[in-house]
């Protein structure tokens, strides 16, 4: 499920893993978003599908549900702050000849190239086997990128996605980390 979107005062087009647009979104309260509360500031996104898990915001957003279980979209009351955490099915083991590693590496060069595409400035990639990041920014936002391979089902990746503005990186940059690093996922197990 791949989709170009368009980022930033730069336009750059992005070859994404980003849910499809065209699936039904329900907006919901966070005590409706599948998980747990953890805190009053924080709250564990469970996704069964994907066995997507990931610490999320529990205040400041709006949250919205793919109609066909991919994940949660979050949005800031400002519309300035944006998240994406979703599983998708991304490696055709039938259209390749290599492992599901190397399918996935090769996933993960083709997405931090097209985030090259329009950014101002690459902040930051890293590419492992089994998970990749990549941050860049343009004239006013940050975005960050994190896509991890599933040790069960390698033919499932787990993707999270944030934009924010660039005035906000000292109190965001923060929320990012915490969400990068609580980020799994196992198709047969969340944590």
């Amino acid at each position: 499920m791949r989709a170009a979107v368009l980022i930033g005062a730069s336009a750059c087009a992005l070859l994404s893993l980003l849910p499809n647009s065209a699936v039904s979104q329900e907006t919901v309260t966070i005590e409706n978003v599948p998980g747990q509360r953890i805190d009053a500031n924080w709250y564990r996104y469970l996704n069964a599908r994907y066995g997507v898990g990931v610490d999320i915001p529990a205040t400041g957003f709006s949250y919205e549900l793919s109609g066909n279980g991919d994940g949660v979209t979050l949005t800031s009351a400002d519309g300035e702050k944006s998240i994406a955490v979703y599983g998708s099915q991304d490696i055709d083991l039938n259209e390749t000849d290599s492992d599901p590693v190397s399918a996935f590496a090769t996933l993960a060069e083709e997405q931090i190239d097209a985030m090259r595409l329009g950014a101002v400035n690459i902040v930051h990639d890293r590419i492992e086997p089994l998970w990749f990041e990549v941050s860049t920014t343009d004239a006013v936002f940050l975005y960050y990128q994190k896509g991890l391979l599933s040790p069960n089902c390698p033919t499932f990746t787990t993707n999270l996605w944030i934009k924010y503005p660039i005035t906000d990186a000292k109190e965001f940059d923060s929320v990012v980390q915490r969400m990068s690093m609580s980020l799994v996922g196992n198709c047969s197990t969340v944590e």
